[in-house]
């Protein structure tokens, strides 16, 4: 069941291009989750509110898009900000545990197969070691992306 081109947000779909396309680069380690608030259809055409919420993984040198929608009520629901607060912070949840048991699965064949090990990020961590200061990049705005490890902040328009 497809959307009325009415119903579509074309900007975050624009910000959802962009994100995908920033993670897509090699040079990115982090970014902050990207989240939009629209409605969504039903298998039989009905509509609801729901929160699409995107983030980023690397698990051994491939990068992922990690995705959750959650359903928010009726479409004619009004959340208020302490609802919307909850929402993002169950996403924001959702993502973490995605992207833990990507990495988890990920440590368990390194250990099998003897690739190194793989750190929180998802970033080899095999001998090497990082010199000088890093940017703390857990918890980033959803427009702030670090770059080179951490040691570069930039921000996604």
């Amino acid at each position: 069941c497809e959307l009325p081109q009415w119903a579509k947000s074309r900007s975050a779909q624009q910000n959802f291009a962009n994100f995908c396309s920033t993670c897509s680069k090699r040079e990115v380690s982090s970014a902050g989750e990207t989240f939009l608030m629209q409605s969504f259809p039903h298998r039989d055409g009905s509509l609801f509110m729901g929160q699409l919420s995107l983030g980023f993984c690397v698990v051994q040198d491939s990068r992922f898009v990690v995705g959750s929608l959650i359903k928010a009520g009726d479409v004619m629901t009004r959340l208020s900000s302490a609802q919307l607060t909850q929402l993002a912070d169950q996403a924001l949840d959702i993502l973490h545990r995605a992207r833990a048991r990507g990495i988890h699965a990920a440590q368990q064949r390194s250990v099998t197969t003897g690739e190194g090990n793989v750190d929180m990020c998802g970033s080899k961590t095999d001998g090497v070691q990082q010199k000088g200061s890093a940017f703390f990049g857990s918890r980033l705005p959803d427009c702030a992306v670090l770059l080179h490890g951490g040691r570069t902040a930039m921000r996604r328009e």
